[in-house]
């Protein structure tokens, strides 16, 4: 159930983040952006929006990489849950079940006697 959790939030995440870094503008994003362009008049003010939605990247880039650690660590303890010679014993009979090779004394059929190959002579 916490792997779910953390599958949830670490994917709606990774979407915000990519959102938020396309939504952001460059330091060089033009000539009218340095005088201005109108970015007074917006909601947050001139310098807000560019603020806030740097803050608002750095909380989804941690929230990110904590459900990222998260993920890792209940990941890691399903997969170690249980005695470890059991799970070492399971692995090696399921190995040696799969392997198919033919018995070598079984073959009993004879050898072609004569192919049609001219031999290699040693002149």
């Amino acid at each position: 159930m916490i792997l779910i959790i953390a599958q949830i939030i670490f994917l709606a995440t990774a979407i915000g983040l990519s959102v938020l870094i396309l939504l952001q503008q460059s330091k060089g994003a033009g000539i009218g952006a340095s005088f201005g362009a109108g970015a007074s008049g917006t909601v947050f003010g001139a310098r807000g929006a560019g603020s806030f939605l740097y803050k608002l990247t750095r909380i989804l880039a941690v929230i990110f990489f904590i459900s990222a650690l998260m993920m890792g660590y209940v990941q890691n303890k399903q997969a170690n849950s249980g005695n470890i010679l059991q799970n070492n014993q399971f692995e090696t009979q399921n190995s040696a079940a799969g392997i198919d090779v033919p018995l070598g004394d079984s073959d009993n059929s004879a050898p072609a006697s004569d192919a049609g190959i001219p031999l290699e002579s040693n002149q």
